[in-house]
């Protein structure tokens, strides 16, 4: 493992370090919300995988849907800019990337897709949240970075949101969804030069490493990093 290299966490949290921690003990690890926008891009020069965390829902402005603020949770405008500026730069530096839950939505709307505000109101075939995680399977789309990186078809997971990808963002595909037909897994496809671009729905930090669906999707990420 290269000494020099950092992940940089969009708001880091003790599960998402803890997780890491599992996957690469002495893995350096930035916590990017706690500090300013200006000194974050001062820092990305150095840093070699960007991980968007899981957390509060994004302001439907940012998708055209400022109408549906109603619907959205615990809105934190700092962290929307943060996540913003984090993508867009990600993009054209072609630094790693992996995105969880909040992190999907995030990247999928800064790329140019919206969001379903809220998934009851399109979709009750099937629990997505609840009091605290719900399981349930998702199909894995052979032939995508997903399928390959965790060699599955599909698998259980953990899930815990009320927002989905609703248009996906240009460039993108889907590489996993529940039977209900709600995205679980984006990456970038071949419109987006990029060399590792992933975003999962489910949380892989509180899932057991030992599980493809969150040690598999964490070592593709620190590898894509230069991290072993």
């Amino acid at each position: 493992m290269k000494e020099s290299c950092i992940i940089g966490v969009s708001k880091l949290a003790p599960n998402y370090e803890a997780w890491l921690r599992k996957l690469a003990p002495d893995l350096v690890i930035k916590d990017l919300y706690a500090e300013p926008l200006s000194a974050v891009k001062n820092l990305l020069p150095g840093i070699s995988g960007i991980l968007l965390s899981g957390g509060s829902d994004i302001h439907p402005a940012m998708y055209g849907r400022a109408g549906d603020i109603g619907y959205c949770r615990d809105i934190d405008e700092h962290r929307d800019n943060l996540e913003k500026m984090l993508v867009e730069q990600a993009c054209r530096k072609k630094i790693p990337v992996l995105g969880i839950c909040r992190g999907l939505q995030v990247l999928n709307v800064v790329m140019g897709g919206t969001l379903i505000v809220d998934i009851p109101l399109v979709c009750n075939s099937m629990a997505h949240a609840g009091k605290q995680d719900v399981d349930h399977f998702i199909e894995v789309k052979a032939g995508t970075h997903l399928a390959r990186m965790t060699g599955l078809a599909g698998g259980m997971t953990n899930s815990a949101h009320h927002q989905a990808v609703d248009i996906l963002a240009p460039g993108f595909m889907v590489s996993a969804y529940t039977e209900d037909g709600i995205v679980e897994a984006i990456e970038a496809g071949k419109g987006v030069d990029h060399p590792f671009c992933v975003a999962v729905q489910w949380h892989p930090e509180r899932m057991y490493p030992d599980n493809p669906l969150s040690g598999l999707v964490g070592k593709a990420f620190l590898h894509a990093a230069g991290l072993a």
